[in-house]
Formats: structure tokens, C-alpha cells, sequence
């Protein structure tokens, strides 16, 4: 069952990959000061 729901809402764990690789490139353009 817990699988199921996992399925049921793969947007949280597909957008919480990017979001960290977002910030990491966010922070990395960013100067670091």
C-alpha cells in the first residue's frame, strides 16, 4: 500500500531532486561573499 501512495504523488519526491539541484546552481552562480 505505502508503494501505492508513493506512486500517487510522485511530484514531491521528482521536485525535491531538482529543487536541491536548483539551489546548488543558484549558489553556485551566486558570489560566494
Amino acid at each position: 500500500m505505502n508503494h501505492e501512495r508513493f506512486l500517487t504523488v510522485p511530484s514531491t519526491g521528482e521536485a525535491a531532486r531538482p529543487f536541491e539541484e536548483l539551489l546548488d546552481e543558484a549558489s553556485a552562480a551566486l558570489p560566494a561573499g
